[in-house]
């Protein structure tokens, strides 16, 4: 069975101070993500705790340290909230402790030499230094701040929670993404193309999603753009499904039924779809939006 650890009860306090804050700030004043959310209530209550959480603990800080900076860090505000939250600088403290016992012992049971630890330490100390060094000079390369607010009564479902995680695993692991449509892509849609707006799927509904920036996407993003990374809650999505034909009198096609297209329909038809194939072969082309939608739309015999 896997170690848990319990928070010490000034990790637990300081979560706790920081859901109380929360509670008394104006919406649009309150931080902490839902993952966030519920991070602080697990440490409030001390709840046994994994290894891997106490990774994302450390990973966590390490991201936001810089938020001590922000304008509103005195009044108590939305990244105070979010970095208490997680146990604060006693949370961290502990955490780095966990974190630094489990390599040492995994370490020597692989029988690597001390000399070897000291050299990892010294290169870690070295990477530190570095992006410290950066950061005091204004380099923003790392992941932007992650403080956006929920409102409470709007959650993310666990399977989305499960995907949040992940994603922030894969880019502390390996960085941000880029726009393209290749393997280390987004596939970001600018607002100008993205079909779905209005339905809710754009970034500013999306967790990820901080004023005109993204915790996992390189550059400036649009508000009403979009990319194949949304975690955005339910409640925020408008979801318009097909007309049952049953629901009109008219029988369901049966599966032997044979379709017979008109030729101008079916022009149509191969025009938008060549038009898709070309563009989904050049890396760096947006798919035209329209094309997609007639595409979509004839598929479901909506047109």
């Amino acid at each position: 069975m896997d170690e848990t650890y319990t928070a010490p009860q000034d990790v637990a306090d300081n979560a706790q101070l920081a859901l109380d804050v929360r509670a008394t700030k104006p919406e649009s004043e309150r931080g902490m993500t839902s993952v966030g959310l519920a991070r602080a209530n697990q440490l409030a209550n001390r709840e046994p705790v994994s290894l891997e959480t106490v990774r994302r603990m450390v990973a966590y800080f390490d991201r936001h340290e810089i938020d001590k900076e922000g304008a509103t860090w005195g009044e108590q505000g939305k990244g105070w909230q979010a970095w208490h939250g997680w146990g604060g600088d006693e949370g961290r403290a502990w955490a780095r402790r966990i974190l630094e016992e489990n390599t040492m012992s995994t370490k020597a049971s692989r029988r690597h030499s001390e000399s070897d630890m000291e050299s990892l330490r010294t290169a870690a100390h070295h990477v530190k230094q570095t992006m410290k060094s950066l950061r005091s000079v204004g380099y923003d390369g790392i992941k932007p701040k992650s403080v956006k607010a929920l409102d409470e009564s709007v959650v993310l479902t666990d399977r989305q929670i499960a995907l949040y995680d992940a994603i922030e695993m894969t880019v502390e692991e390996y960085g941000l993404f880029d726009r393209g449509i290749g393997g280390n892509g987004a596939h970001y849609v600018t607002a100008e193309n993205n079909p779905f707006a209005t339905e809710g799927m754009a970034c500013k509904n999306c967790v990820l999603f901080l004023a005109n920036r993204c915790e996992i996407i390189d550059g400036e993003i649009e508000e009403n753009s979009l990319c194949k990374f949304w975690i955005i809650p339910e409640a925020m999505l408008t979801m318009n499904v097909p007309d049952d034909p049953t629901d009109e009198g008219e029988p369901a096609p049966a599966e032997s039924t044979v379709e017979i297209v008109d030729p101008a329909t079916a022009s149509a038809h191969n025009d938008d779809e060549d038009m898709m194939k070309s563009a989904a072969l050049d890396g760096n082309a947006i798919i035209n939006a329209e094309a997609a939608k007639n595409f979509a739309r004839r598929l479901m015999g909506r047109q």
